[in-house]
């Protein structure tokens, strides 16, 4: 197993006044989330802007401390650490960014950028460096006789690309995309997804892809996580899930991706896309813009029931 996360939680808390400031509530970005993820796996994270998948993501790789929970990665604990601790496990962990072009330091070549994570974390010689992340370049499209441009001379793409570069010169054993393809045209989306699955079959990566585009996910996913309001509310298997979804919040979610040729039909509720933050802590999250919701429903709070093929939903009324 190369990543395990056990019941993780992210709390912000809320403030008010200026000179003396009061805690006032809190905010639950992620909540009780747990699953694992071996070698060669893609987990696919789910869900609208603002459900926390991306507040997940650096809860696990430690950009972001997570107020409660426990991250496992290659079977060591890396909650907490410190120092030289930590600075060994992120070795094992990489993270692309949304925006490729601001991750990149604009002052610094291409070259420099991808050889920079080997002058941090290896005892290699300057030559084996360049040699090893000129070899990354090339493996993943960037012509080496760009290597000394820098960022803002690539295209989105281009930039994607080197980040990738970038991500496997320590040979991670767990790679976290974040939105990395959202921000690109459809053509240039195909051929970054096709570099990911050919990288990962090649470096035996396991993947966590976090994304709102469900067509994109279908793609490249092994099983999906479905995010809301910082809870998982339905996982299982990709084909499962997308043929058969359980849960109201994911039915809506696949309800409004558009399809080809089809007649326009009118939107299940008009609930669906307004954002609430109304924090039902007795009963279900999704209550409040839920089509079937019921008034049990804020009774009590909604179990995970898994059925024999890992399909898990968090709902009375599936």
């Amino acid at each position: 197993m190369i990543l395990r996360v056990r019941d993780l939680y992210k709390d912000f808390p809320i403030y008010s006044g200026i000179v003396r400031r009061k805690e006032t509530g809190v905010i639950h970005a992620v909540r009780g989330v747990s699953f694992s993820l071996s070698a060669g796996e893609t987990l696919a994270v789910v869900g609208e802007s603002g459900c926390g998948k991306s507040t997940l993501a650096r809860s696990i790789i430690g950009l972001s401390e997570p107020t409660a929970g426990q991250v496992f990665l290659c079977n060591e604990e890396c909650t907490g650490l410190r120092g030289a601790a930590r600075r060994r496990q992120r070795k094992n962990i990489q993270l692309i960014f949304q925006n490729a072009l601001s991750s990149l330091n604009p002052r610094r070549t291409v070259l420099q950028s991808v050889v920079e994570p080997l002058e941090i974390h290896t005892r290699l010689s300057k030559r084996e460096r360049i040699t090893r992340a000129e070899a990354l370049l090339e493996r993943v499209g960037i012509p080496l006789k760009t290597r000394h441009n820098l960022p803002h001379q690539f295209s989105g793409g281009q930039c994607q690309r080197i980040c990738l570069a970038r991500a496997l010169t320590l040979n991670p054993a767990c790679l976290i995309a974040d939105e990395a393809v959202s921000a690109l045209d459809v053509s240039v989306q195909a051929q970054i997804l096709n570099l990911l699955t050919e990288l990962q079959e090649e470096f035996h990566l396991a993947m966590l892809f976090i994304s709102h585009d469900i067509a994109v996910v279908r793609q490249v996913a092994t099983r999906i996580l479905v995010m809301y309001q910082g809870e998982v509310v339905e996982s299982g298997p990709t084909e499962t899930l997308l043929t058969a979804p359980q849960h109201p919040y994911t039915k809506l979610l696949l309800a409004a991706v558009p399809t080809v040729g089809d007649a326009p039909t009118p939107p299940q509720t008009s609930q669906a896309l307004q954002d609430t933050q109304v924090d039902t802590e007795a009963g279900c999250l999704f209550y409040h813009r839920c089509p079937q919701g019921r008034p049990e429903c804020t009774k009590e709070h909604p179990p995970v029931r898994e059925n024999a093929d890992g399909h898990g939903v968090r709902c009375f009324r599936p």
